[in-house]
């Protein structure tokens, strides 16, 4: 995939830790891997859709949360912050988040990742 400028972009798919390994810092370690792996690699940023409050919670861990550009399923920019798509999803925790997120990786230390 290639951002505007015709730069390599990741997309994250389908990215769930199996329940019984769930708190234990797996998804976290993957998705530093993941980050470390595509910026060797030349991409710019690492995008994909954030389907639980676990994933966003990662998403935000990993990369910080003023890392992350959040819109609409549908590509539109979200009037909201983090922490109050946090909340608002914390209050509906069996309505998936199905928000886009865009990390840009320009501004990720890998070194800080490993």
């Amino acid at each position: 995939d290639f951002n505007e400028d015709r730069r390599t972009r990741r997309h994250v798919d389908e990215f769930e830790v199996d329940r019984q390994m769930r708190e234990r810092g797996t998804g976290t370690r993957l998705m530093k891997a993941l980050a470390i792996e595509a910026k060797a690699n030349g991409a710019v940023s690492l995008w994909g859709i954030l389907a639980s409050i676990g994933g966003m919670r990662t998403i935000a861990r990993v990369f910080g949360k003023d890392n992350l550009n959040l819109s609409s399923f549908y590509h539109e920019p979200l009037d909201e912050t983090y922490d109050e798509l946090l909340a608002e999803f914390e209050r509906h925790p069996h309505s998936p988040p199905n928000i886009h997120f865009d990390v840009d990786l320009s501004r990720v230390n890998t070194k800080d990742l490993e």
